[in-house]
């Protein structure tokens, strides 16, 4: 009996010292990863500069603005990417502080849709409903890109993608922060979307391919969809067409 007793005591010993020993050697180990990449080794020192990292480094783009923007020019020769992307930042922008001051009243861009509007509304009233203010502070866009151009039924959609940076956190009413941080910054990654209505008919009842679109005088195919005049007969075809952009969904992604 007395033998197994010491046989108990000598295995918990082993144990505990294995425990104690595989203890140190991953603190070890740790003290040695964050000095080679954060120049500490203390470890809580080394996450803090972590996180840091990770709030200071912007989100990776779908840039695909080389091979979509030639697409889109050949089809709207009046496409400007310098303003249109300007406005897309913009209306970011609006939305995001629209959700921070629960209004609709900051997406000022005349060309927004009742469904973008509505987007907003909801996002409002789902805030509103749970006592919680989303903020935005310091919001930065680091940099915007076309990530996709698309022809549907009546319509084309350009998407631009924007990587940016805020204080961003959600509080109660009593100012306390439910999710986020104050004083970290969220890196995020947007795509805003505007859409050009060739016809509003054909985008309702899903009737015919965009690209068959023709002149309502002569009926020859219209090349380019953003042509205002007809290349055969030289009949204007706005009428014909809606010919707007607009800005119609903001999401993250």
């Amino acid at each position: 009996m007395k033998f197994i007793g010491i046989f108990i005591l000598l295995l918990l010993a082993v144990v505990v010292g294995g425990g104690l020993y595989l203890f140190f050697a991953i603190r070890k180990t740790a003290q040695k990863f964050s000095k080679e990449l954060y120049g500490t080794s203390d470890i809580s020192e080394g996450m803090k500069k972590a996180k840091q990292q990770i709030a200071d480094t912007p989100k990776s783009l779908s840039a695909m603005t080389r091979l979509e923007l030639p697409r889109i020019v050949k089809d709207f020769p009046q496409f400007n990417y310098d303003e249109m992307k300007e406005r897309a930042e913009g209306v970011l922008t609006g939305y995001l502080l629209g959700i921070q001051s629960k209004s609709t009243g900051t997406l000022t861009d005349a060309a927004i849709t009742s469904e973008l509007r509505k987007q907003l509304e909801d996002k409002i009233e789902l805030l509103k409903l749970n006592n919680r203010t989303e903020h935005f502070n310091d919001f930065k866009i680091h940099r915007t890109e076309i990530s996709r151009y698309i022809k549907e039924k009546g319509r084309c959609i350009v998407t631009f993608q924007t990587a940016a940076s805020a204080l961003h956190y959600v509080t109660d009413d009593n100012d306390n922060v439910i999710t986020g941080d104050r004083d970290f910054r969220e890196q995020s990654r947007y795509s805003i979307s505007m859409v050009y209505i060739q016809n509003r008919d054909i985008v309702e009842n899903n009737a015919v391919d965009g690209n068959s679109l023709n002149c309502p005088n002569c009926g020859a195919p219209i090349s380019n969809l953003g042509d205002k005049i007809c290349s055969y007969c030289g009949t204007g075809i706005v009428e014909y067409n809606i010919r707007v952009w607009s800005f119609d969904d903001v999401s993250e992604c």
